[in-house]
């Protein structure tokens, strides 16, 4: 003769396992239902009281100092006020593409107007009769037959003459 237990599980405990399933089931998909509202049929309008109008805006001219201390330059300098006046031969011919630096030596690249030749000049260097004599972080400066002339980097070409 055998004996043979079978336990069952009490049939509370099935129905409340049951009935939190289906509880968490809910909460899951509630984010997703359209709760009455088709793409037909938008809820109403909201009204005009509530909608949100445009800010108004200060004057660009109260935006100076971010013309003279742009954010992502080196320096937080702009250019020089001599630099965007009046342009020499030098300026119209080359622009400043880059400037390397490694240890202490610096290096200005220029290139030609036509963008066929490029040039890369150490301090004291020669080219086409002006002397490069100061290489800066964002800027070359040169001496020659009409006076100095700076190159800037970020200036579209833009050289500048400075008595």
């Amino acid at each position: 003769m055998t004996l043979r237990a079978t336990v069952m599980p009490p049939r509370g405990l099935t129905l409340s396992l049951g009935t939190l399933t289906v509880l968490f089931a809910a909460v899951a998909i509630w984010p997703w239902l359209p709760l009455g509202r088709t793409a037909s049929h938008p809820g109403p309008a909201a009204p005009a009281a509530e909608r949100l109008a445009a800010p108004v805006l200060p004057p660009v001219a109260s935006f100076s100092e971010t013309v003279e201390r742009p954010l992502f330059w080196p320096t937080r300098r702009g250019l020089a006020a001599g630099s965007a006046a009046g342009s020499t031969l030098l300026g119209q011919r080359y622009r400043l593409l880059g400037i390397v630096e490694i240890g202490d030596a610096r290096r200005a690249v220029l290139g030609d107007a036509g963008g066929r030749r490029t040039v890369e000049l150490a301090e004291g260097g020669m080219l086409d009769g002006w002397t490069l004599k100061h290489i800066d972080v964002e800027s070359a400066t040169f001496d020659g037959p009409s006076g100095t002339t700076t190159l800037a980097l970020r200036g579209g070409g833009g050289a500048g003459r400075t008595p």
